[in-house]
């Protein structure tokens, strides 16, 4: 058999159809699959992030309604402003109870103590001071505990206890075990809408 140019052409033909096919037809289609392929993996990568994020906001509604339950349950401690003279008037009570003899209870100006209160906030603080005197295992001791008990939001800012001096006379009894103790504490509470 002869190859002429005619069989030449047409052989050379019969190979540039693939490679013609494969340049200009299979070549960019795979391009554009392995594109859409890396968009499809962003896609994936960014719906799992955004389904992450979902699960998170509904963990956060939880949260968020726990901090307001405990904001609540804060609040219920705290009493209004208008209620501060009978606040003051449990703690001279519970003293009382506590068999402790109550010489001073007075509101004083925050001078120099740490607030822990946002001056603009809602709430605010009132300083007290407590002078009390008796016993300290059976009665300053007991009115301590106590008040840390009360459902009331209070913070004790300083405390000095002294004990008492003996007495001159011997008719007197003996002081032993006997102190006196000056309180200062704070008493949370709810500030009333005219200072807010």
């Amino acid at each position: 058999m002869k190859f002429g140019t005619r069989e030449i052409l047409f052989l050379l033909l019969l190979v540039a159809i693939p490679v013609g096919s494969w340049v200009l037809v299979f070549r960019p289609r795979d391009q554009r699959i392995e594109e859409a392929r890396e968009e499809i993996t962003a896609k994936r990568a960014k719906l799992n992030s955004l389904n992450r994020a979902t699960a998170t906001i509904k963990d956060l509604e939880n949260e968020i309604k726990q901090y307001n339950q405990a904001i609540e349950f804060f609040r219920s401690k705290l009493p209004q402003e208008k209620e501060m003279d009978q606040v003051l008037g449990e703690v001279w009570t519970l003293a009382q109870t506590c068999n402790l003899n109550v010489t001073g209870v007075r509101t004083i100006s925050r001078v120099g103590a740490v607030s822990l209160i946002d001056p603009e906030g809602p709430y605010s603080e009132q300083p007290v001071r407590l002078q009390l005197e008796g016993d300290f295992n059976q009665a300053l001791y007991s009115f301590l505990l106590a008040l840390e008990k009360r459902p009331r939001i209070t913070r004790i800012i300083k405390m000095q206890v002294a004990k008492l001096a003996d007495p001159v006379s011997k008719d007197q009894p003996k002081t032993e075990g006997k102190v006196k103790a000056d309180i200062e504490m704070s008493v949370f509470f709810e500030r009333s809408a005219k200072e807010e």
